[in-house]
């Protein structure tokens, strides 16, 4: 009796060796699925796309809705997937929001962050 007991508190040592393991390679294998696979130069391009549009912030800091390039728009739109409260016109997206540039900062921020 007292073997079997043994046992059994082996089998469940290994049983939660197992579950750990298992626990700790699943969340490392999603840490590195989530972490953002962006080439240097896509990096460089989104950051001239967003200096564009920091430069119509800075001219016109009293405004919430923000007039620009419609390819600036879209870029940063693509590369993030974060995209404008604003409508699309008949020319593509020209506006946006101050807190729309908000969100394109710190997503750059945080993908040169976990490079």
């Amino acid at each position: 009796m007292e073997i079997l007991r043994e046992s059994t508190l082996q089998n469940k040592k290994v049983n939660n060796e197992a579950v750990l393991f298992f626990i700790f390679f699943s969340n490392l294998l999603k840490a590195q699925k989530s972490k953002p696979n962006i080439s240097d130069s896509v990096i460089q391009e989104y950051k001239y796309h967003l200096a564009k549009l920091d430069s119509v912030f800075e001219a016109r800091k009293g405004d919430t809705i923000l007039y620009c390039s419609p390819y600036s728009i879209s870029f940063v739109e693509a590369n993030s997937g974060i995209i404008s409260r604003s409508d699309h016109t008949a020319f593509g997206k020209i506006k946006f929001f101050k807190s729309d540039l908000i969100l394109w900062r710190k997503w750059i921020e945080d993908v040169c962050k976990q490079r």
